[in-house]
């Protein structure tokens, strides 16, 4: 009775994980997963719980035919939760296609290996075939598809930033070793080595490592439900921007709160980050802006154009200008505040800024994250920007980001945007022989936005 608990959780576990995941980004990355898999993954638990109660109430016979219809019920659940991984994946920008190699050859030769061992051996099955032969299948299909599945969660894990990948990846060698153990143990009772006595006492065992595969699965996939979350903040107030078309429409930004803002290039996310910056330093606020698409001293300009006190605010570190272009030419920057475009050098250096900075509210705000994405690749930006986030929510201060978002992928987009609250996007239009910038609010922390396009004031 035990292992068949055991092995009910074993199978049961890494299919909640995936339904987790399924629902967590098909809703937060617009994400479609084909729905109709769950069902018939549910059907095929209630067959592997149904053979069980028949066999404990008598109506099957414990032996062959009750390890049959376990063994393929569960292989339902197997092959579904393995489609479900893999849809999960390709929707994130992956291939399954190295781990696909490996296992569909280990799932075609395994059992008739262990088949023709018996034979060979001089074994005789108990019961006709080429029911041996599918039993074996079914159940190996059934522990190898886990593993598969958790090979996959690996590498989502990996992708989104979330981890190393390690806790799923033992979860995946765990299921492979009990899929190994139980082509032996069931091969050895289906050729008479084993009594079913035998039989049942690895039965009881065995599947806990199962079990604990399963766990780690799940463990994993809370972890990554965490990080694919907008870090969430005890409270916001709403603050003037200075863009009269963010404050016409939802009364301010919020802080703390974070926001993307994103666009191609030439369509005002600049412009935006210069007028609200201004805005925010006449109003007391402290600001760290890494300039990363352009040199420090052009926002200097820009924000003196716009009446601040540069000088007075770098002065008390209420502005912070980090120079992270010039570097690109080859020219040294004669900056207090320099950053290469290492990703774990622009960490240090927020984490460097956000001690400095004075209250009662601060911002850090990055423009762009465009080139450092192309270079570092999205896994890298992604873990980058959870980690800002989560840095500037521990030190009570709001994050603004720009991006081009034509550079990226659509799921590349999808999961950048998921991660903050707020999303302003702008757009450049030509209508006559002008051409106008605009701009929409697709989502701001505590407003109904209307998503409607307004033309940008120069």
């Amino acid at each position: 009775m035990l292992g068949d608990i055991f092995t009910s959780l074993g199978g049961v576990l890494p299919f909640l994980v995936i339904m987790r995941l399924a629902r967590r980004l098909g809703r937060g990355a617009g994400l479609n997963i084909p729905w109709w898999l769950f069902p018939i993954g549910w059907i095929g638990f209630g067959g592997h719980v149904a053979t069980l109660l028949a066999e404990r109430l008598g109506y099957i016979v414990a032996g062959p035919v009750s390890i049959y219809y376990s063994t393929l019920s569960r292989a339902v659940m197997g092959l579904i939760a393995a489609l479900g991984m893999t849809s999960i994946l390709i929707r994130v920008g992956l291939r399954p296609s190295i781990p696909v190699k490996i296992y569909l050859p280990l799932i075609a030769v395994g059992p008739a290996i262990a088949s023709a061992y018996q034979r060979v051996s001089g074994h005789n099955p108990i019961i006709q075939d080429p029911l041996p032969a599918q039993i074996l299948y079914q159940g190996f299909i059934f522990w190898m598809l886990l593993s598969y599945s958790s090979l996959l969660l690996s590498r989502l894990e990996r992708r989104l930033g979330a981890g190393s990948g390690f806790l799923p990846l033992s979860g995946s060698l765990l299921h492979g070793v009990v899929g190994g153990i139980f082509l032996y143990v069931a091969s050895s009772y289906l050729y008479s080595v084993f009594s079913l006595t035998e039989y049942n006492t690895w039965r009881g065992v065995v599947p806990i490592a199962g079990s604990v595969a399963g766990i780690a699965m799940l463990i994993a996939s809370l972890r990554m439900d965490v990080t694919l979350i907008s870090p969430k903040t005890k409270y916001h107030e709403s603050i003037t921007s200075g863009v009269t078309e963010i404050d016409d429409e939802t009364g301010g930004l919020p802080h703390l709160g974070s926001m993307l803002i994103m666009g191609p290039s030439g369509s005002g996310k600049t412009s935006i980050i210069n007028k609200l910056s201004a805005t925010r330093l006449k109003d007391g606020d402290s600001i760290a802006l890494f300039c990363l698409d352009y040199d420090a001293q052009k926002v200097r300009k820009n924000l003196n154009r716009l009446g601040v006190n540069v000088g007075e605010c770098e002065k008390n570190n209420r502005l912070i200008l980090v120079e992270g272009y010039l570097q690109l030419s080859g020219i040294k920057p004669e900056e207090k505040f320099t950053t290469s475009r290492d990703l774990t050098d622009i960490s240090i250096n927020i984490s460097k800024a956000l001690s400095l900075l004075p209250g009662p509210r601060k911002w850090i705000i990055i423009d762009s994250v465009t080139h450092i994405l192309n270079e570092s690749g999205a896994e890298r930006t992604l873990n980058f920007l959870r980690t800002t986030l989560a840095k500037t929510v521990k030190a009570a201060a709001g994050l603004i980001v720009t991006i081009n978002h034509e550079t990226l992928t659509p799921v590349d987009a999808a999961l950048i945007q998921d991660l903050f609250h707020g999303l302003v996007e702008t757009d450049v239009i030509e209508e006559g022989k002008r051409l106008m910038r605009r701009l929409r609010i697709v989502k701001m922390l505590g407003v109904q936005c209307s998503g409607k396009w307004r033309y940008m004031q120069s």
